[in-house]
C-alpha cells in the first residue's frame, strides 16, 4: 500500500464516515514489509474514539497559586471595669488612734469594683503630719454596701478630723521601728504592732491603758514621754508591773521620759525594766 493509501485510510476514520459503523480498518503502526502489506488494527468506534482520547504521562505539577489576602480583623472586646482604689471622705469625724475603726459606706450609694479585699494594708490621709494606716478586716464584696472594719496599728499626729483620703498603703518594713505618735490624749493604748510609742506634748493628764493586740514572750515595747511645757500626771492600767524601779507618777516639765518595757506571757504582765529620764 503506498503511502498515500494509508494516510487516506487513517484519516477517513471520523465520526463523518464511521459513526454509524461497528468498526474500520485503521492503520496505527507498522512499516512496509517486502510483500507491500501494512501492520493494521481493527477497531470498533468507541475503541477508536478511546485511542485517540488516551492519556499520556501525567505532566509535572503546576506551581502552587499565591495565597488570598487575609481577613479582616474582628472588633474588639470592650473594656474591663476599672477598679476604685482611693476613697474621699468630706465630713467623716473619725479620730486618729490604734484599734479598731469603722469606714462608712452608705448602702444608698454601694462601692463599685473596689480594688480592695480583706487583709489589705491602707493609709487614712488628712495631712502629712495627721494619719493612720491599718488592716482591712472586713470581708469586701462587689458592691460593697456595709462599712469596712480597719485595725490601726500605725499613728501619726492625734484629734479627730472630717477629710481624710484613703489608699491603699505598702506593708512596714521589718527594718525600721514600727510607732505610735501621739501629740497629747488622756489615755494612750499601746498595740501588739507597736515598737516605740512616743507622747510629744502632753496637754492633760496621761493614763497608759493596757496594750491591746497579740503578743509573743518577751516581746519588748518602749514608750517616750514629754509634757508641752507643764507637768501632767502619769498612771498605768493593771497589767502594767514595775520590776526594780519605781514608776513615775508624773511628767518633769519639758523632759524626756523613757520606759522599756517586756512583755511576761506566763504572768500576762507588762514589767517595765527601764526608766530612764532627761537630766
Amino acid at each position: 500500500m503506498s503511502e498515500q493509501l494509508k494516510q487516506q485510510t487513517l484519516y477517513n476514520v471520523s465520526e463523518s464516515n464511521t459513526k454509524n459503523l461497528l468498526w474500520a480498518d485503521v492503520y496505527v503502526s507498522g512499516t512496509e514489509g517486502a510483500s507491500g502489506i501494512y501492520v493494521s488494527r481493527r477497531m470498533t468506534w468507541a475503541q477508536w474514539i478511546a485511542y485517540l482520547n488516551a492519556n499520556g504521562a501525567t505532566g509535572p505539577a503546576g506551581t502552587n497559586g499565591t495565597n488570598g489576602t487575609n481577613g479582616t480583623n474582628g472588633t474588639n472586646g470592650t473594656n474591663g471595669d476599672r477598679a476604685l482604689m482611693t476613697l474621699n471622705y468630706q465630713s467623716s469625724n473619725l479620730t486618729l488612734q490604734t484599734g479598731t475603726l469603722t469606714l462608712p459606706v452608705n448602702p444608698s450609694f454601694p462601692l463599685v469594683n473596689l480594688g480592695w479585699i480583706q487583709g489589705t494594708r491602707i493609709r487614712i490621709w488628712n495631712s502629712a503630719t495627721a494619719y493612720m494606716e491599718g488592716v482591712i478586716t472586713s470581708t469586701i464584696n462587689n458592691p460593697q454596701t456595709t462599712n469596712i472594719s480597719v485595725n490601726i496599728d500605725y499613728v501619726i499626729g492625734s484629734g479627730t478630723q472630717s477629710l481624710w483620703n484613703v489608699s491603699v498603703a505598702g506593708d512596714l518594713g521589718n527594718g525600721n521601728p514600727r510607732l505610735q505618735t501621739v501629740t497629747s490624749s488622756a489615755t494612750v493604748t499601746p498595740v501588739s504592732t507597736n515598737d516605740i510609742v512616743t507622747i510629744t506634748a502632753q496637754a492633760v493628764g496621761l493614763t497608759l491603758a493596757n496594750p491591746t493586740g497579740t503578743f509573743v514572750e518577751g516581746q519588748a515595747l518602749m514608750i517616750r514621754i514629754k509634757d508641752n511645757g507643764t507637768a501632767r500626771t502619769i498612771a498605768f492600767d493593771t497589767n502594767y508591773r514595775a520590776i526594780g524601779i519605781t514608776l513615775p507618777t508624773t511628767t518633769v516639765i519639758s523632759k524626756t521620759i523613757y520606759l522599756g518595757i517586756i512583755y511576761n506571757s506566763t504572768d500576762a504582765k507588762w514589767d517595765i525594766l527601764g526608766l530612764n529620764q532627761q537630766a
